[in-house]
């Protein structure tokens, strides 16, 4: 498992050199690529300056930022992902991966089990934290959480709200997460005995921060223009000065 940039940089040129690539992902819906640009400004810069980024205070043009956009240029390079990914939805993208042409897919756990139904098991899946590239920078994780909303206009709030407490109580947190195979977030229920959830918890409980996603971090305006510049960016990465300038002018009119 490679602990650091430059160890996943190698192993991405001994994968190639057994005619492996290294990454798949499907962008068809664009947030699975906001995913890889999350953990690499994560990683290049730290959590601080991507809530920056995302609250409207950093500009894309940013130095830091371009740190960012290079170290994606030199995965695009070194490492590469399945070409045609921007046809694909992420489901699509498990397919390379499950047949070997693939080695590695930047996602969340629920992807688990799209990849034992499309063949493999646990001794042929496996998990590590994404890898850090500034050295001593401390860690942060993608770790966004779904919600429920009572609606300001609902006919019987009372009842909503007893609803809430209970999918909020520990035992039901306990019993849901576990049979969805995602992490509860009452720190007072059970997390499941599966290895990945098990793996997850421990990588997010000693987490410098938590990042929700871009998706959920940018206001829509800004989250819509942001991926599309991303999949470009993934598709043509010499059209970055292009890109971060028209997300700078995007950012301008939606932070208003």
């Amino acid at each position: 498992e490679p602990k650091t940039w430059n160890e996943l940089l190698s192993n991405c040129d001994s994968l190639k050199g057994v005619g492996v690539t290294p990454f798949t992902i499907g962008t068809r819906y664009l947030w699975t690529a906001a995913g890889v640009f999350d953990y690499l400004n994560l990683r290049t810069n730290g959590y601080d300056v991507h809530n920056g980024l995302t609250a409207g205070k950093i500009k894309y043009t940013d130095e830091r930022i371009r740190a960012a956009f290079a170290n994606w240029k030199e995965m695009l390079e070194r490492c590469s992902f399945v070409d045609n990914h921007a046809s694909m939805d992420w489901q699509g993208g498990v397919a390379a991966f499950a047949n070997g042409d693939a080695a590695m897919y930047v996602m969340g756990n629920f992807a688990v089990g799209a990849m034992k139904e499309a063949g493999l098991t646990n001794d042929q899946i496996d998990y590590f934290q994404f890898p850090e590239i500034t050295p001593g920078l401390p860690m942060a994780e993608e770790a966004p959480a779904d919600a429920f909303f009572i609606p300001s206009g609902a006919k019987n709030k009372e009842g909503a709200r007893k609803f809430l407490a209970f999918v909020a109580h520990p035992e039901t947190q306990t019993n849901w997460n576990k049979a969805i195979h995602q992490l509860p977030p009452n720190s007072k229920a059970e997390v499941g005995d599966d290895k990945f959830i098990q793996e997850g918890f421990a990588v997010v409980s000693n987490a410098a921060g938590l990042a929700q996603f871009y998706d959920r971090d940018a206001p829509a305006a800004m989250a819509s223009e942001g991926m599309k510049g991303f999949q470009e960016f993934m598709l043509d990465p010499s059209k970055l000065d292009a890109i971060l300038e028209r997300l700078d002018a995007v950012q301008a009119d939606v932070y208003k």
